[in-house]
């Protein structure tokens, strides 16, 4: 994301400061999940095997990914339980929450309690009585370019250490890189859609962010939260509110960058 996309940036309510040290377990999962991409394996069939194994890798009770789609929202592409479909469709209807922030900003978000978390004030009442506790939500990047999140979560509120959040990000990278060759051989599908889908748009979104960013003096997070506010309001498309903003500015370079 704007300023952010190739750096390491958790953002969360405090670290344990643990020393992340090399994993031999993780190295071979991760080279279990390159497996099937390299055989040629549908991205679909792909995306369920690496969310089975994220759950019993990665020290979650639940796992999903989250992409962009063509009007600028957060949809999912597949949770494997209940609770994670509840949680990602809670942040789809709120347009808030670790997940969300983790596409927008390109940094890893994470918060050891969901439905007390301040920092969501939409998604708060929405989590109240859905069995969750902590989550992490890690950008997922296809050629280099965050296009949704791997989330994961707990059923109870607990901290996440550095080195789980460290093997959730080696994890999310692997299975990035792994849809985009998944993608490159099988041309149809639906989750094949959904990632270039994803591309053409984050473009867009992205650069509508920065912009106003740099005009409003405002965070990504932020940023992206008056586009979402702009386009309800107007009843359009995230996307279609950026797009219109971006060609503003390129008309009249001085006018105010505000959707």
């Amino acid at each position: 994301m704007v300023g952010v996309v190739g750096a390491r940036r958790v953002t969360s309510a405090g670290s344990d400061g643990e020393a992340v040290a090399p994993d031999p377990s993780l190295a071979a999962a991760l080279e279990a999940l390159r497996g099937p991409a390299s055989e040629g394996a549908a991205p679909a069939r792909l995306l369920h095997e690496a969310l089975r194994a994220a759950r019993e890798l990665l020290a979650a009770d639940g796992a999903g990914v989250l992409l962009v789609d063509a009007g600028g929202a957060l949809r999912s592409a597949g949770a494997r339980d209940e609770r994670g479909r509840r949680l990602e469709e809670a942040q789809e209807r709120a347009g808030e929450g670790p997940c969300v922030d983790a596409f927008v900003t390109g940094a890893t978000t994470l918060t050891p309690d969901i439905a007390a978390d301040p920092r969501w004030p939409a998604l708060r009442p929405l989590m109240a009585d859905a069995g969750i506790g902590s989550v992490v939500g890690v950008p997922l990047r296809l050629d280099g370019t965050a296009v949704g999140s791997l989330d994961l979560y707990t059923v109870t509120a607990r901290d996440w250490t550095d080195r789980e959040v460290a093997r959730a990000e080696a994890f999310a990278g692997v299975l990035g890189a792994s849809l985009a060759a998944a993608a490159e051989i099988h041309h149809r599908g639906e989750l094949v859609d959904q990632l270039q889908t994803a591309l053409r748009t984050r473009v867009v979104i992205e650069r509508a962010i920065g912009l106003v960013m740099a005009r409003e003096g405002c965070d990504a997070a932020a940023a992206f939260g008056r586009l979402r506010a702009a386009a309800r309001a107007r009843r359009r498309r995230v996307v279609d509110v950026a797009r219109e903003l971006l060609e503003r500015h390129e008309a009249s370079p001085g006018e105010p960058a505000g959707p």
